[in-house]
Parts: C-alpha cells; structure tokens; sequence
C-alpha cells in the first residue's frame, strides 16, 4: 500500500491475510492470500472487508507497474 501512494517503507513490514484465517483456515499459507504491509497500513485494513479487492489487486500487481 505504501509503494502504491508512492513511497518505499521497509521498516517493520508484516504479513497480512487478505481473508482472515478466522474466515478460512485452508488459506492460512496461500501466497495469494498473503501481502506485506507496514504496520500503519496493517492496523487500517485489519477486518474491513471493504479492502479487500484492494489488497488483492496490490498482491497481484508487480511493483513499479
């Protein structure tokens, strides 16, 4: 999310589970159901589905396109 508005931040990364493992635990290692986020985004996501196609399309997008 932070590439996507434009900034590189490398501090503090975490792995986020785009549908929640509560949800479906058969994605719990799934790389498509994984991203990286920094905390900041991480806590602004976390439970709000409204993220995530989103998150989703940022998974699945190679940087820099």
């Amino acid at each position: 999310m932070c590439l996507d508005e434009g900034y590189i931040n490398g501090k503090g990364l975490q792995v986020h589970h785009i549908i929640p493992i509560r949800k479906n635990e058969d994605l719990i290692l799934e790389d498509d159901n994984l991203i990286t986020l920094c905390p900041m985004h991480h806590q602004l996501v976390e439970g709000k589905k409204k993220y995530i196609s989103y998150l989703y399309r940022l998974a699945k997008t190679p940087p820099g396109i």
